[in-house]
């Protein structure tokens, strides 16, 4: 059982409409396998909890809403991971960001992007 439980971790992936419906369902698929390896792993205290692949600003808002609206039992705050399938920098595709998202204090969401 994993010490902290309770807590889960949110894993989104992020794409665009632009590449089209057979890469999409590629990127949920390994964005799925990439969730299930982390939550299988022992390292990983928390619950890896795999999200539908956000696609457009408006999806990427509501992620942060719902997730700053849903406290696990223990009253934390939930963390989302966001990895993207753009090309960055003449990258992969696998290229990606991470991007923890915190309840804000104000009205507005925060995110606080590192990496």
């Amino acid at each position: 059982m994993k010490p902290l439980a309770q807590l889960d971790v949110w894993f989104v992936a992020g794409s665009q409409d632009l590449y089209g419906a057979t890469v999409l369902q590629q990127v949920d698929e390994h964005a799925r396998r990439v969730a299930e390896a982390l939550d299988a792993a022992d390292a990983i205290p928390v619950r890896v909890v795999p999200q539908p692949v956000s696609r457009s600003p408006e999806s990427i808002r509501a992620l942060c809403l719902e997730a700053n609206a849903s406290a696990p039992s223990s009253g934390s705050r939930p963390r989302a991971s966001r990895t993207s399938s753009a090309p960055r920098g003449g990258g992969t595709a696998a290229a990606g960001r991470a991007a923890r998202f915190t309840r804000p204090t104000t009205e507005r969401s925060a995110v606080d992007s590192s990496g």
